[in-house]
Formats: C-alpha cells, structure tokens, sequence
C-alpha cells in the first residue's frame, strides 16, 4: 500500500523541524480512547459492506466472503506472521539500522514477529516513500466447503531516500503501513476479488465502482488514523505535516483515487484529538 501523504514527505523534510519533545495528546480516558479507534473501525465495517449493498450480493454469498476473509487472517497471522518456519530478510546494506528497528519495535508492538517479515529496499521507478504487502491467500476446495489459507511472506518496502527524512516522520509512516498489515487490508482485497469473480464479477469493473473506491479510501484513512488512537507521537507527526499541506498545499482539499484529501485527514484526526486531554 502507498499513500498520497507519503509522496509530500520528501517535500517536507527541510521544512518541519523534527520535535524531541512538547506536548502529547493524552486520552480523557479508556472508554473515550476507545471510542475514537471504534468509530474509525465502524465507519470502515459500513464501507466494507457497502459493496455488497452496491453488487447485490446474496446474504449467502456475503457471508461465505466474510468467512473466508476471516479464516484468511487468521491463518495469516499464525503461520506467516507469527511462524517458527519463517525467517524474514531485513535488507541492512540499503535501510538504516534505525529504520529497521523503528519498524521492529511497531511489528513487535501489534503482535507480528518482525523476524517473519521481510524489510526490503523499493526498486524501480516510484514516487512512494514506502509501500507494504501482505502474504499470497489461497481459497481451497474440499469435499465440505471452501477454505482459506495464506502463504510466504509479508513485506514492508522502504525507498533509499526513507533514510534521511526526520524520525517523526518516519515514525508515522512506518505505523502507517504496520497498519496495513496488522488490519490485513490485502487480504480482505484479495479474498474479495477471487470470489467476486467465482461470482460473474470482473476486477476492472469492482474497482470502478464508487463503492469499492470508497472502501480503499477506508483503508487509507484508518492506516493512518487508527495509530493516532493510542500514539502519542504518530498523532503529533501526523497533525505537523497536514497542518502543512492545508496551509500550503492548493490541492490539500482535493482527494484521489485512493486517498482522502489531506483536509479531510486533518478534520479527522482534530475530533480524535478533541476526545483527549492536551497536556504540556
């Protein structure tokens, strides 16, 4: 996954002085602190199934996605997360020490052993700033019904560049697309697809529909939000370079294909921070 805000880092790096200290959000209290994280995830489960509601799907068919998006993740997360089998490659010529452990310690911290994940440099030609894959799902078939299983590894991709942008920054974007994977948002993509094309769907048409554009803008809006609900300082970096965009970009109002605009972010990031106390 990629985001439009990770492109606008670079732009920044000379212009948003990196903050060791200053005030933290800090949440009102643990019903408030989760209610801010609940109403992110309520707002993307409506999105989700709101491509039902768009296909006419059958409750049947709806629920046998569900099912094996279900059975998806947690096979994920047993066996290529969290497996003894797996031994991820952490590119260490390319990607600085500090960056990986960085991603170590958000990796360790959402429960997935940074061990079974790979950590690589990104080649080619590319805008991005970071990117991150999950494992290949597969959908079986026994004698009963379908079943899900995924296999290899997941994998956060770095540009060289990644290595000489300011620590909150790369703090953010790193929880960004930890996020991705914890939330296995490819996988309920890839789950989805193969069965709405078992069910006379095409890929290019799903993804022309504003139902399926708005659940990918889902995705992106809770990469970067849902770690601001807990984070202290991913809230601040976050906060920092959209009050930026908003203030400096003319197209801060603007959305794309994939992403929220950066206004509607920060709109949305100020009513989490509205539910916490704000203490120097």
């Amino acid at each position: 996954m990629n985001t439009k805000l990770l492109r606008k880092c670079a732009l920044l790096i000379v212009l948003i002085p990196v903050i060791a200290g200053g005030a933290y959000y800090k949440s009102e209290s643990f019903l408030k602190h989760n209610y801010a994280e609940e109403r992110l995830r309520q707002e993307y489960t409506s999105k989700y199934y709101q491509i039902k509601l768009a296909l006419g799907l059958s409750d049947e068919q709806w629920n046998t996605i569900t099912r094996l998006t279900q059975e998806a993740k947690e096979h994920c997360f047993t066996h290529c997360y969290n497996s003894t089998n797996l031994r991820g490659f952490h590119d260490t010529k390319n990607i600085s020490k500090d960056v990986i452990n960085l991603t170590k310690e958000y990796l360790t911290r959402y429960g997935i052993n940074p061990e079974c994940i790979n950590i690589k440099v990104l080649t080619g030609k590319h805008d991005n700033l970071a990117e991150s894959v999950g494992p290949d799902i597969m959908i079986h078939q026994n004698e009963d019904q379908e079943y899900a299983s995924t296999e290899g590894f997941a994998t956060i991709y770095f540009s060289k560049k990644f290595n000489y942008i300011p620590i909150d920054m790369q703090r953010h974007i790193i929880s960004h697309e930890v996020t991705h994977l914890v939330e296995q948002h490819t996988t309920e993509d890839t789950v989805l697809l193969l069965k709405l094309k078992q069910y006379g769907y095409k890929e290019e048409t799903v993804k022309k529909t504003t139902a399926w554009q708005n659940y990918i803008e889902a995705q992106e809006k809770c990469a970067d939000l849902l770690p601001c609900t807990h984070d202290e300082l991913v809230s601040q970096s976050l906060h920092r370079i959209l009050e930026y965009a908003c203030d400096n970009d003319p197209n801060a109002n603007k959305k794309t294909s994939e992403h929220p605009s950066d206004y509607s972010q920060l709109c949305s990031l100020n009513e989490i921070i509205e539910i916490t106390i704000f203490v120097s």
